[in-house]
């Protein structure tokens, strides 16, 4: 025969067993009269509705049938004893809370809403003084993991404190602190300087610790980094503060403004790197590039992990890069989980420019797919620095095949303030005659240009700009 406490449920995966002659606190009598109460009186529901959740409930035939009140209400329908019942029927757990006898049962004896409030009140104090218990054994159970950096573990035992504390709050108040906190979980093992594997193992225990799957922890993570409120009102001189000079100031004039990103991308083999050290070999000495007038000396951060060390050395010493030139760094090691590194080092360096090259080589180790919106991430997370610092970051990509576009998930594009396209001339015959393009810019008019890359020494010369009438569909 199953009885109640067979059918308890340990709440967020906690083992109460670890605590010695004690069930964990819960008043199933007064779980089972509330729920009675708003079958009974659905306007009860409204008053109750932002102290209390279906998560708060001990039993688990208790939780079903408030998750069910829940959704009921959420339709805009009162959520009476029949529309309950038959919404237990159609999602097929009608039976697994015993039943109609079980629903008719708790609202039997109810002659009044009277005490919703207090019978509420009490199921939450019960489910808090739960949450203490088992956030404690959590605590516990980090604090004897040897792996775990002391530091991030007493860090997360003060969040822990907090978490509870603001369980004291309103319903939907207490969700979105709660996912708040969460994110901010998530952004302190994502963003932290430590060795991927850690990263991953704390994203993991953090996954097991929440019941939610790792991949929607990054992108809780993810989604957190989209602008989430409307910008305040300001006037033209309001935004020009905030802007300051970046409105007109161009890395390199007509081609990468100050404070934004740009994804190059270009099929395999057409040189989109050796374009880019072109620009940049006369971009670091304050030199114009091919008629695009210079405004200054440009320090220059590149990224290069898409190709072997020897090669990429090989392909400055062609172009006559000074071994010794006090505005260009390069970083050869380097994963898209590095990101928190390379602020700090472009801190120091203090970069106009950054290259990545590549978005696919950086991102080898992630476990992403380049067709989840997540895998635009690390975009967004450059856009930032881009804009907080005030340079410009290239990221280097692949053109998918089929589609003639950036490979993978269109948030790539989204993410980025300018998008340039490199590809083989269609109306030559020419390998070494290319075209390049801007398929989205919100700093200047498109451009799209005719290149020629000399085939003995991989120099490009710009021959001439496409006007929109004469361009080739």
């Amino acid at each position: 025969m199953t009885t109640d406490i067979d059918r308890l449920e340990q709440p967020d995966g906690y083992d109460f067993s670890a605590i010695t002659n004690a069930l964990p606190p819960a008043d199933l009598n007064a779980e089972a009269e509330l729920i009675g109460v708003v079958l009974l009186d659905p306007d009860a529901y409204e008053r109750i509705r932002e102290v209390i959740t279906a998560s708060d409930f001990y039993d688990t035939a208790h939780q079903r049938i408030f998750r069910a009140i829940e959704q009921v209400a959420s339709h805009g329908e009162p959520p009476n004893l029949p529309l309950v019942i038959n919404h237990l029927d159609s999602i097929n757990k009608l039976n697994a809370i015993g039943g109609t006898v079980k629903l008719a049962s708790m609202v039997e004896p109810i002659v009044s809403s009277v005490n919703a409030d207090i019978l509420a009140k009490l199921v939450k104090e019960k489910s808090l003084r739960r949450g203490v218990i088992g956030q404690a054994l959590a605590i516990a159970e980090r604090a004897q993991t040897p792996t775990l950096p002391i530091d991030h573990t007493l860090e997360q035992a003060v969040k822990t404190v907090k978490d509870l504390q603001a369980e004291t709050g309103s319903g939907i108040e207490r969700q979105r602190n709660k996912i708040k906190r969460l994110v901010d979980r998530v952004k302190g093992i994502l963003t932290s300087p430590w060795e991927s594997y850690i990263k991953e193992d704390l994203l993991l225990q953090l996954a097991r610790e929440t019941n939610r799957p790792v991949n929607h922890l990054q992108t809780l993570y993810h989604k957190s980094l989209i602008p989430h409120t409307c910008g305040r009102l300001m006037s033209i001189r309001e935004l020009r503060d905030k802007v300051g000079n970046r409105c007109d100031e161009w890395i390199a004039h007509g081609w990468y403004a100050a404070g934004s990103t740009t994804l190059f991308h270009a099929p395999g083999g057409t040189g989109k790197t050796t374009f880019l050290l072109d620009q940049i070999k006369e971009l670091i000495q304050g030199k114009e590039w091919q008629g695009f007038p210079a405004s200054g000396k440009r320090r220059v951060l590149f990224v290069q992990t898409d190709e072997p060390e020897n090669r990429f050395l090989k392909s400055l010493s062609d172009r006559g890069y000074d071994d010794d030139e006090p505005n260009f760094r390069t970083i050869t090691t380097f994963a898209v989980d590095h990101i928190p590194m390379l602020v700090a080092q472009c801190q120091e360096f203090k970069p106009d420019l950054i290259v990545i090259d590549s978005l696919t080589s950086a991102s080898k180790f992630s476990t992403v797919s380049e067709n989840d919106s997540v895998y635009a991430r690390p975009l967004l997370e450059l856009a930032e620095l881009s804009n907080q610092m005030g340079c410009h970051t290239i990221v280097i990509h692949h053109t998918g095949r089929a589609t003639g576009e950036a490979r993978g998930t269109t948030a790539l594009v989204n993410a980025v303030s300018q998008v340039i396209k490199l590809d083989h001339d269609p109306h030559s015959y020419d390998p070494n005659d290319l075209i390049i393009q801007s398929t989205k810019s919100r700093d200047r008019a498109p451009i799209k240009y005719r290149l020629h890359r000399d085939a003995d020494t991989l120099r490009w010369e710009l021959l001439d700009e496409i006007i929109a009438d004469e361009a080739p569909d």
